[in-house]
């Protein structure tokens, strides 16, 4: 019998560290911090619904959900945390490396398992052309609405 729980539960976590680097980048370049922040707390919240519901699938104990749930939680803090005190060593610029590694990950989840489900349907490719010009748009709009974000 295979189980999901702990792989569900690594995967998440190393998913929410990555959006705390995400988190950590946006915050040490200006007022981008707050539509990151904005954009990961109404992401996590079904994340921690999803990983709740498949633990209980899995039996869990209440007790060992919420330590994980803990867990899950202090990741973004722990990787914005991290990409603050890492941006503070001298010669090194960890900034820029933080967010070419926030964006090479969602790209990697974008590419790998978004782009192949968006070509299941006709109807899907649509609606997500749409939603892609949408994006494209809404990024070229905050350009000019947050300028001296770089």
């Amino acid at each position: 019998v295979h189980t999901v729980g702990v792989s569900a539960f690594l995967g998440l976590a190393i998913h929410a560290l990555t959006e705390g680097f995400a988190l950590g980048s946006g915050l040490l370049s200006g007022r981008l911090g707050w539509i990151v922040f904005l954009s990961i707390l109404l992401h996590k919240i079904p994340a921690a619904l999803a990983l709740t519901a498949i633990l209980l699938h899995e039996q869990y104990r209440r007790r060992t959900i919420l330590m994980l749930q803990l867990a899950f939680i202090v990741m973004v803090p722990l990787g914005a945390v991290m990409v603050q005190l890492l941006t503070s060593i001298k010669g090194i610029n960890f900034l820029g490396i933080a967010v070419a590694f926030s964006v090479g990950t969602f790209l990697h989840i974008s590419l790998s398992d978004l782009l192949p489900e968006v070509h299941r349907s006709e109807y899907r490719r649509s609606w997500a052309f749409i939603t892609f010009l949408i994006g494209l748009a809404l990024t070229i709009v905050l350009k000019y609405v947050l300028p001296d974000v770089h």
